[in-house]
């Protein structure tokens, strides 16, 4: 039954509001996420074509042209991974429990929004990106020294020892 509702959400017109929304948190809602992120209103209008598209179409622009709405410069946002952030957040949530996804346009990106989010005092860190160690040096100098203060991950040798 869910799985005839959720054929009808691909009708060539606009889902009706709530149709496919049990279907949350489920593995149909993986096949058919996009659907329900447009008529629960979690996505704009603009930020997918359920009619024509056979497959999702992956964006390689880096600009966008800007009309006011919609995306301008791909590590700010960019129609593939705001649909990919859309339908992984429809996969993991429920009705009761939505959930939203967050993906970054790159692994510093990544790194520097989860020192952001939880403001460790220290970090266990052992070789990596070069530009991990600096954007933490960045922010220790900005904390004056209260927070993110790099200790050496030790190695599996030294934890048994």
């Amino acid at each position: 039954q869910a799985l005839a509702q959720c054929h009808r959400c691909r009708a060539m017109e606009p889902p009706q509001k709530k149709l496919c929304s049990s279907l949350r948190g489920t593995a149909t809602a993986a096949v058919h996420g996009d659907a329900l992120a447009v008529e629960e209103g979690d996505v704009p209008d603009w930020a997918f074509s359920l009619a024509q598209d056979v497959a999702p179409p992956i964006s390689v622009s880096t600009t966008f042209t800007s009309q006011g709405d919609g995306h301008i410069y791909s590590r700010i946002s960019c129609p593939t991974r705001s649909r990919c952030e859309s339908l992984l957040g429809t996969v993991e949530g429920t009705e009761e429990t939505p959930a939203h996804c967050v993906l970054y346009s790159s692994g510093l990106a990544a790194a520097f929004g989860i020192f952001s989010h939880f403001l460790p005092k220290r970090v266990f860190i052992t070789g990596g990106y070069h530009g991990t160690h600096q954007v933490l040096a960045q922010l220790q100098k900005i904390s004056d020294g209260a927070r993110y203060k790099k200790e050496p991950l030790r190695s599996p040798e030294e934890i048994g020892a």
